[in-house]
């Protein structure tokens, strides 16, 4: 990557990767709760949160530039080992302005648009006030979290829109004893890996390196940059041909059939709105599904099982059960309205994600921003509803008795496809192809990618597990033409994607959030944690939340692994899943016949 540009107006742009581009343009947003102490005074919690923000945008000070269109001009690709010009149409391509020797820019207290204190008097359940030790006491409810109410970003960035890459909104129930601190992140520069990286920085956790000190008064950011040669740079080094037709994550076929894509809150189409909910499973329940899945390999079995992945098989052959018994209901032909229900032959895939920072060689660190994560699909040709849930050869749609009682064989079966195709992206070429296409999607003058896409098969030697794909692309609108149809290419990206997975029917997008703040020490004095009863004197807490949360959003098809304490690796913590289904479906798959029997609880 090349070093910062300096732009006309003294301000530099720091150059975004053909990942970046095709990033989904939304902001995440993840919610901190904690509980107050009778010594909380608001305006020491205020400068704490803006002196630990304030240290982070000097250690990162593009964060406290804008993301906004580029210039035309200024935008050019590497394809085939050429340089080309993307012309006059971007392809809503972004740049990111800052003014690195701006201190007023990366003061909390004089930026406004960046970071605010509020107050409400209580937080708001279907128009009813709600004190901070009822919302304790629920679980925390999902839909609480109103994004109007507690994010200083609560829309998504709108095309021609200039955003800050992150926003910090912390809103206090001054009548109710808790605190919620907000984070907003853009997606076009913060993946989930670098999410991490932030709040581990922002709680403390990036003070140890020996160059701190030169990161937090400006510049040491350059030196990293130095250090990140061009992904693009990378594939022009050795080029082969590949078809899109391989990167199963991806359907750029013409126009779209039905529900495919999760419809958002409020939707659900004709089987119903989709709702939230937080499942939540103890550990040692799903550590004896793991054990079992050890003992049953499949021939050829790589030998190792995440917890994750046998939460995510558990989680997703229920929801398929729900789905298609839910499905049923409404007359022996599958169909719910004027809308089509999954049939035993529909495609059933799961989506998830890989974070390649420790896979990029010299041109990434594990701490590195931007976005360096690709999706990982569960699909194959025999990838169905009737796999997924061992229906019978001869079952069809009227089949609910076909459903077998018994679904663990079917979790087992799913734990060891998911940990096979997570292990698939570990090939040299997972990651180039994929840049390869996002570039391709950007250059306006594009040759077809439907035929092919050049990429490389240097510099990448695989992937780790995702520690926080940020959000589902499968959530993410837009054109639903082909590959090369004029849309800008993060939205034909995104639907690509949507049609491939089909979570508005029988897919299931899943982000894996356990590491993305659950750990963090905020400090923030005056606060308590969890942990204090009524008959204990309350003292200062650990620093870390009571709960994380994100704002609410309901997408059919959408399942949050949350934020954990001790991240995978906590023996004692339960899991938690934050699922959006149609709202049959949702009541289908608690009942104590499906998922319900493995659950501890659930909230809404």
């Amino acid at each position: 990557m090349d070093g910062p540009t300096l732009a006309a107006n003294g301000a530099r742009t720091l150059p975004l990767t053909v990942l970046d581009q095709t990033a989904p343009r939304i902001y995440v947003r993840l919610v901190f709760t904690f509980g107050l102490q009778d010594t909380y005074n608001a305006d020491a919690a205020r400068d704490h949160l803006a002196t630990r923000l304030h240290r982070a945008l000097r250690r990162w000070p593009f964060l406290a530039g804008q993301l906004r269109p580029a210039r035309a001009a200024a935008v050019t690709y590497t394809v085939g080992g050429d340089m080309m010009e993307a012309g006059p149409d971007p392809r809503g391509s972004l740049e990111l302005v800052f003014e690195p020797d701006d201190a007023a820019a990366t003061d909390p207290l004089l930026r406004p648009d960046i970071f605010l204190y509020d107050m409400q008097e209580r937080a708001l359940i279907g128009g009813e006030a709600v004190p901070y030790a009822a919302l304790a006491a629920q679980g925390m409810p999902p839909s609480a979290m109103d994004k109007d109410v507690f994010s200083l970003s609560p829309q998504h960035p709108q095309p021609g829109a200039s955003c800050p890459p992150v926003t910090l909104k912390a809103t206090e129930l001054a009548g109710g004893g808790g605190l919620f601190v907000c984070f907003a992140f853009h997606h076009g520069i913060i993946d989930g890996g670098f999410i991490r990286t932030f709040l581990n920085y922002f709680g403390g956790g990036g003070g140890n390196n020996d160059n701190d000190q030169a990161f937090e008064h400006g510049g040491g950011y350059e030196a990293e940059l130095g250090r990140m040669q061009s992904l693009d740079g990378t594939l022009a080094q050795q080029w082969a041909m590949v078809f899109h037709d391989e990167l199963p994550e991806y359907d750029f076929g013409d126009g779209s059939s039905g529900n495919e894509l999760g419809d958002e809150a409020g939707g659900g189409g004709a089987g119903g709105r989709a709702v939230c909910r937080i499942i939540r499973f103890d550990h040692a329940v799903i550590e004896t599904l793991r054990s079992r899945a050890l003992l049953e390999q499949p021939p050829g079995g790589g030998g190792f099982l995440s917890t994750v992945d046998v939460l995510c098989a558990l989680v997703q052959v229920h929801v398929c059960r729900a789905r298609y018994k839910a499905g049923l209901e409404k007359g022996g032909d599958g169909n719910s309205g004027s809308v089509r229900r999954i049939s035993p032959d529909d495609p059933a895939a799961f989506s998830t994600a890989a974070d390649f920072r420790d896979r990029a060689g010299p041109y990434r660190a594990r701490d590195s921003w931007g976005n360096l994560w690709a999706p990982i699909m569960v699909s194959d040709s025999g990838a169905s509803v009737r796999r997924l849930i061992a229906l019978g050869d001869d079952s069809d749609d009227d089949g609910a008795a076909a459903v077998p009682e018994d679904a663990i064989p079917a979790v087992l079966a799913q734990a060891h496809r998911i940990r096979s195709a997570i292990a698939a992206a570990a090939d040299i070429d997972y990651m180039p192809k994929r840049i390869a296409l996002a570039r391709q999607l950007l250059v306006s003058d594009t040759r077809s990618a439907r035929g092919s896409v050049s990429s490389s098969s240097s510099g990448y030697s695989g992937c780790s597990e995702s520690s926080g794909y940020a959000t589902s692309l499968s959530s993410v609108g837009g054109s639903s033409g082909s590959i090369c149809d004029g849309g800008e290419a993060h939205a034909v990206l995104g639907s690509a994607h949507g049609r491939a997975l089909q979570p508005g029917r029988a897919g299931l997008g899943c982000s894996v959030w356990a590491h993305m703040g659950a750990d963090v020490d905020f400090a923030i004095p005056g606060t308590t944690t969890a942990t204090a009863t009524a008959t204990a004197t309350a003292t200062a807490g650990d620093g870390r939340a009571d709960f994380v949360r994100k704002t609410w959003s309901a997408s059919d098809g959408s399942m949050n692994v949350m934020q954990r304490r001790g991240g995978t690796r906590g023996a004692a913590e339960p899991w938690e899943v934050l699922l959006a289904l149609r709202e049959r479906d949702m009541e289908w798959l608690c009942r104590d016949d499906e998922l319900g029997r493995w659950a501890s609880g659930w909230v809404e």
